[in-house]
C-alpha cells in the first residue's frame, strides 16, 4: 500500500473551513502539489476555492490532483462517501475532506488514487503553532527512549516545555552555511536535539576563519566546514542524526537531494552570499516549509564609529509571504540572479569585490547573538505567537543594541515570492 503524508496550508485551511461551518451546503476544492519522498508521497494543498457542487472528475485533466473538503452531512457522511460521489478518473489523485459540524476539530480524510481508497499516514498543518498528526510512528523513532538520553535532555526540555521539546525532536531542520554564523546556529540547534539536522556549504576552512570557528585547529586547515562541524558535534551528540552536504545551495545535486528528503521542518540560513541566501528561500518555497534568514554586519560609519547590526527574518510558505529579494528590496537583484544561476567556477558580473569592502570584519559573540535571536524567533513562530516576522537590533559605538520588530509583508512585484509555488 502507499504511504501518503499530507500537507495543509494552515491559513487559508482555517479560513475555508470557517466559511463551510457557515455555509454548509457549500465546498472547498484545493490545489495540489506532489513530491515523493523516501516516505512516500507527499501532496501539498496550497489552497482552496468556493465552489457549490461537487468537481466532476471527467471534466479535469487525466493526471489533475485536487481536493475537496465538506461538512459532513446527509450527502456525504464521510470522506469514503464524498470520494464515492466525485468518483475520480484512475489517474487522478482525489483527497476528500469531511469535517463534522459538532466537532470541527475533527476531520476525516481519504485519498483516492489509481481507484483506490488510502488512509494518509501523517498530516500535516504548516503556519504558526504547527501540527502534526499522526497516524504511524513517528519520525524521531525512538531516540528518547532511554533514561539516560532523557536526563540529558531534561533542563532544555524543562526549558522549552515538553510538548514543544517532543515536537522538535521529530523535526528535520535544514541549515544554509557552516561559517562563523551558520556553524553557532547549528550547534545552538543541535542542542534542542531535533530529529534530524542537514547543514550545507561548500567552503573549506582557511587560516582567517580559526579565530571564529572554535571547534576547528590547524590541522582542520583545506578542510571541508561541514565535514569538520559534523565530528565536532557528533563528539557531544554521537546520537544526534547530523548529515554535511559538501555543495553550494543552489547546485542541482543539492536541491534533488533535498526534493526527495523527508519532510522538512524549516530552513535556516546564515551565509553572507546574496545568492546563496536567495537560494535558500527558493528551496524553502519548494518544500513548502518556513525560512528564517539570519546575518550580521559590523561596518565603520563616516563617523569612523564601529555599527553592528543583526537581522532575522522568518518567511512563511505561500505566494507573497515576501522573502529576501524584497523584505528589504535586495540591491541589483540582476547581478544575484547571474550569481544564482552560474556555475561555482563561473565570472563575476562586474568586477569582483574585496570581502573588507562592505564590512570590517566578523565576531563570533555577533554571530552568536543572531543565532540566538534566530531560534528564539523561531520558537515563538512553533508556539504560535508571530507568523511572518523581522526582528532589526543595531549598535552604534559600542552601545548597548536597540531592538525593532515587525510583520514581513511581500513586495507587489517582486519577481521571486509573488510567483505562484
Amino acid at each position: 500500500m502507499k504511504d501518503f503524508q499530507l500537507v495543509f496550508d494552515m491559513q487559508p485551511f482555517r479560513e475555508s473551513l470557517r466559511r463551510l461551518l457557515l455555509q454548509p451546503d457549500e465546498l472547498a476544492v484545493g490545489e495540489i502539489r506532489t513530491r515523493s519522498t523516501p516516505e512516500g508521497e507527499e501532496l501539498i494543498i496550497t489552497g482552496f476555492r468556493r465552489a457549490t457542487d461537487p468537481p466532476q472528475s471527467d471534466q479535469l485533466s487525466p493526471f489533475h490532483c485536487y481536493a475537496v473538503m465538506a461538512i459532513s452531512s446527509r450527502r456525504w457522511a464521510t470522506s469514503n462517501e464524498l470520494a464515492s460521489i466525485i468518483s475520480p478518473r484512475f489517474r487522478q489523485t482525489l483527497v476528500a475532506i469531511v469535517v463534522r459540524p459538532d466537532r470541527n476539530d475533527e476531520m476525516e480524510v481519504t485519498v483516492v488514487t489509481e481507484g483506490t481508497l488510502h488512509p494518509p499516514s501523517r498530516l500535516y498543518l504548516l503556519g504558526n503553532r504547527s501540527i502534526r498528526i499522526d497516524a504511524a510512528t513517528p519520525y524521531n523513532d525512538g531516540k528518547i527512549s532511554s533514561k539516560r538520553q532523557r536526563l540529558r535532555q531534561s533542563r532544555t526540555n524543562g526549558a522549552l516545555s515538553d510538548e514543544l521539546a517532543e515536537q522538535i525532536n521529530q523535526l528535520s531542520l535544514v541549515v544554509v552555511g557552516a561559517g562563523s554564523g551558520g556553524s553557532e546556529l547549528t550547534r545552538q540547534l543541535s542542542s534542542l536535539h531535533p530529529g534530524r539536522l542537514t547543514v550545507i556549504d561548500n567552503d573549506t576552512v582557511a587560516i582567517e576563519n580559526l579565530s571564529n570557528l572554535p571547534h576547528t585547529s590547524v590541522r582542520d586547515l583545506d578542510k571541508s566546514k561541514v565535514d569538520v562541524l559534523v565530528r565536532a558535534i557528533h563528539r557531544n551528540q554521537p546520537k544526534l542524526d547530523l548529515v554535511g552536504i559538501r555543495q553550494r545551495i543552489q547546485d542541482i545535486p543539492t536541491i534533488e537531494h533535498l526534493s526527495t528528503m523527508p519532510r522538512v521542518g524549516a530552513v535556516f540560513s546564515f551565509i553572507d552570499n546574496p545568492a546563496a541566501r536567495l537560494a535558500a528561500g527558493m528551496v524553502a518555497r519548494k518544500l513548502f516549509v518556513p525560512h528564517l534568514d539570519v546575518g550580521s554586519l559590523i561596518q565603520l560609519n563616516d563617523f569612523n564609529e564601529r555599527e553592528i547590526r543583526w537581522d532575522i527574518r522568518l518567511f512563511e510558505p505561500g505566494a507573497g509571504s515576501g522573502c529576501v529579494a524584497c523584505v528589504p528590496k535586495l540591491n541589483d537583484i540582476d547581478s544575484v540572479l547571474y550569481a544564482l544561476r552560474s556555475p561555482s567556477n563561473a565570472m563575476t558580473l562586474g568586477p569582483p569585490t574585496e570581502w573588507n569592502v562592505l564590512r570590517a570584519g566578523s565576531l563570533l559573540s555577533v554571530n552568536a547573538m543572531a543565532a540566538s535571536l534566530a531560534i528564539q524567533l523561531w520558537i515563538r513562530y512553533l508556539r504560535g505567537k508571530v507568523s511572518g516576522h523581522w526582528i532589526r537590533a543595531q549598535s552604534v559605538d559600542d552601545g548597548l543594541p536597540t531592538f525593532s520588530e515587525s510583520p514581513v509583508v511581500g513586495e507587489t512585484n517582486c519577481p521571486i515570492c509573488r510567483v505562484k509555488a
